[in-house]
């Protein structure tokens, strides 16, 4: 395992006061696994304050705000180290952190009291696998150190974290862990719902994604019990032969990987049990787009996501029945965005996609849409090629200023005139000129 200069310098310094020290967890895994390690915690026998005492001189600044738990944060050139010391964890009293610690001297206490196999691997010029993480790599699973009913009961985010790391690394779950998993899952409950959904936001965007949304469910409707109701929902419809559920997860895989896209493609058809009428055998669904997003919006503010967040979220939702050949494709970029419309033709691909249906007719919609993002459009009314300036210096006055920009810049969304300056004065003159020389004002109306 290749190192960077500032980790092996602190293992070095470490072992020359007569310590030992080794790299633990993740980046350990994720280099014998061939995926380059995005940071790296350090674990030692050294107390904090020795930890401390040591490189006070020898790096550029220490954290101490983890030191009663063990931690200390060294910062060198910018990068920032974790060295924990060796520990042993009391009760676990709130299911997400012990009450207190106690230091130990030995490596094997330490490890014992991690999560599971894979994150408890060590490396110091070796490999050290003490509780069985490198059989376990192998094998292509996750598996709790020691009881999993324990460890859940400890930190019931585990649960979460367990499909976390099964989805990125594509691994499956022991089957003992597994049972646990299922057996805990209402302790999700205890656990702060921000941190619940940073850890399914990571489930949502892997690769596997609907491999273990529909494998872990009964899971993920303990902290979202709204889609409880797509397992097994027959749509009676013969556009849809798959349930709810299946269809949910089919459009959550064929969108890319984006959070909000993602997040749209899996509650898309949420209104649909609430608007359900049945029409000579065949259930409809009028107006479904709008009731789910108003239960999206309920989910998705609980779970605390950010503003911005859901707000995409819902657009796309509202939006997800819109008929494109129909539609006004500058009108709708004008309204909703060129990231938002592109994702939102993605969500519609997604959605035909998942009942075989053609979509070569929104492949062409996609690229109109890369176009404009490539050329860096921005399709709003401050774009035009006139401003209000521009219409006082043709005798426009107070509220017609506005109108008439208004005017123009909806003629532009309908291609009717080209953002040309001297062509909108052109349509504007040719439209409303001899109305206003006779009235000498635009009123309301005549727009």
């Amino acid at each position: 395992m290749k190192l960077p200069k500032e980790v092996k310098f602190i293992l070095e310094t470490l072992e020359e006061r007569g310590y030992e020290a080794f790299v633990v967890g993740g980046a350990v895994r994720d280099s014998l696994l061939g995926i380059k390690p995005l940071d790296y915690d350090l674990t030692t026998d050294a107390l904090p304050d020795e930890i401390v005492a040591i490189f006070k001189r020898k790096v550029d600044h220490i954290y101490k705000i983890g030191k009663d738990f063990g931690t200390i944060s060294l910062v060198i050139k910018g990068k920032i180290i974790e060295v924990t010391t060796y520990r042993i964890e009391s009760e676990y009293l709130d299911y997400r952190r012990p009450e207190k610690v106690e230091f130990s001297k030995k490596l094997v206490d330490d490890l014992k009291r991690r999560d599971f196999t894979i994150n408890a691997l060590c490396f110091n010029k070796d490999y050290i696998d003490l509780v069985g993480g490198l059989k376990d790599l192998k094998k292509k699973q996750i598996r709790a150190i020691g009881d999993p009913n324990l460890r859940f009961t400890e930190d019931a985010l585990r649960i979460v974290r367990a499909i976390r790391f099964a989805s990125k690394l594509g691994f499956e779950i022991e089957e003992e862990t597994k049972k646990a998993l299922f057996e805990n899952k209402t302790l999700l409950n205890k656990i702060a719902i921000e941190r619940v959904q940073e850890e399914f936001n990571k489930i949502l965007v892997s690769k596997n994604a609907s491999k273990y949304l529909e494998e872990y469910f009964e899971i993920f409707t303990i902290f979202i019990p709204e889609i409880e109701v797509f397992k097994s929902y027959d749509q009676s419809n013969p556009h849809h032969q798959d349930d709810l559920l299946i269809h949910s997860l089919k459009v959550v895989n064929l969108v890319p990987n984006d959070l909000v896209l993602r997040l749209a493609a899996l509650l898309h058809d949420l209104g649909k049990p609430k608007t359900r009428k049945m029409e000579n055998g065949i259930a409809r669904y009028y107006g479904h787009a709008k009731i789910g997003a108003d239960y999206a919006s309920l989910i998705l503010k609980r779970m605390k996501y950010p503003k911005a967040v859901i707000k995409d979220v819902l657009v796309l939702i509202e939006r997800h029945m819109i008929r494109l050949e129909e539609a006004n494709l500058k009108r709708l970029v004008s309204r909703i965005g060129l990231v938002n419309t592109k994702k939102l033709i993605c969500l519609l691909k997604a959605d035909k996609l998942s009942i075989g249906r053609d979509v070569s007719f929104l492949n062409e919609k996609l690229e109109e849409v890369e176009k404009l993002e490539q050329e860096e459009a921005d399709i709003s009314l401050k774009e035009l090629k006139i401003d209000g300036n521009d219409l006082i210096k043709l005798g426009y006055q107070g509220k017609e200023i506005g109108m008439a920009l208004e005017f123009l810049f909806s003629a532009y969304l309908d291609n009717k005139v080209e953002n040309d300056k001297e062509k909108l004065i052109k349509y504007l003159d040719d439209a409303y000129g001899q109305k206003r020389k006779e009235k000498k004002s635009i009123s309301k109306k005549g727009w």
